[in-house]
């Protein structure tokens, strides 16, 4: 009984299946096809950031500019600012975090799809060079910063509120 095929077409519960949507399953399709359901708001771009400097900053660098720590130390970890990289749509950067590219391992295990789409919207403002999310920085992230979780989902720093897409 368990091994038989899901049906054509279900997600399990507690996946999203956005490439059920595409048409081809590649990050370059999902730039165009795949679209941030987030609204571009102070709290998601500052919920972003602060997974951003989780999950990325460690590799690309708080800037963006590849220049973390283990950017240092393993060269080739790519600027958001510079090239190619810095024209990539949402959809990209979305699949690229789920299934990983390259040397980059895949994130879509550590931070569900609503997560991923704040990262993507706080990447998106570090392509275009900016670093301040233009909101205040709440008591909440400051003490998350001091190393103790006092959010509702200690893995990932995000309340409770969060609908999970």
């Amino acid at each position: 009984m368990n091994m038989r095929e899901p049906a054509k077409g279900t997600v399990a519960r507690g996946k999203q299946g956005y490439n059920l949507y595409l048409s081809v399953d590649t990050a370059e399709v999902a730039g165009v096809e795949l679209k941030n359901p987030l609204a571009k708001n102070e709290l998601n771009l500052a919920e972003g950031k602060v997974l951003y400097s989780r999950f990325c900053a460690p590799c690309h660098g708080e800037q963006g500019d590849g220049q973390g720590l283990v950017g240092q130390k393993f060269k080739g970890v790519p600027s958001y600012s510079a090239g190619r990289v810095a024209e990539l749509p949402a959809g990209h950067i979305f699949h690229v975090i789920t299934y990983g590219r390259g040397r980059m391992m895949p994130h879509g295990s550590q931070v569900n799809p609503t997560e991923r789409w704040k990262i993507v919207m706080y990447v998106q403002q570090l392509q275009t060079g900016e670093v301040a999310t233009a909101v205040e920085t709440d008591e909440k992230v400051e003490n998350e910063a001091g190393g103790e979780a006092i959010t509702d989902n200690p893995v990932t720093g995000t309340s409770v509120e969060t609908p999970k897409n």
